[in-house]
């Protein structure tokens, strides 16, 4: 029998690293969106989900500096960037079932969502 229930930051690690990672035991499987970015630190705030594809300007609502947080489902990585266009500064960030996202420092104004390079 499987109980699905909301997920909460108590279900998360938050590293000093930035890094987030799933409570032991805790298994996320993604139905809809494999990429939320969210305007608090601990998945909380306003988000936006992403679906695998390449998404800059007006495809983000959020302003890119109100990025803080960012959940990637397993077997997806998500590429921020910076500026628009995919340029500047780069962060990958994989969902690999452990490590499922990153607090960020710098703005995201755009981002790739594709299927995790092995």
């Amino acid at each position: 029998m499987e109980i699905e229930a909301p997920i909460t930051d108590s279900d998360f690690e938050f590293h000093d690293s930035g890094a987030i990672t799933a409570a032991p035991g805790l298994l996320i499987t993604i139905t809809d969106y494999p990429c939320v970015l969210f305007t608090g630190a601990r998945f909380d705030g306003t988000s936006q989900p992403f679906d695998v594809g390449e998404h800059t300007g007006s495809a983000l609502e959020l302003p890119a500096g109100a990025v803080r947080s960012v959940f990637v489902g397993p077997g997806f990585q998500a590429t921020l960037y910076t500026e628009e266009g995919f340029t500047g500064d780069s962060t990958v960030v994989h969902g690999n079932g452990a490590h499922v996202g990153q607090r960020l420092a710098a703005p995201v104004a755009s981002l790739k969502v594709t299927p995790q390079v092995a």
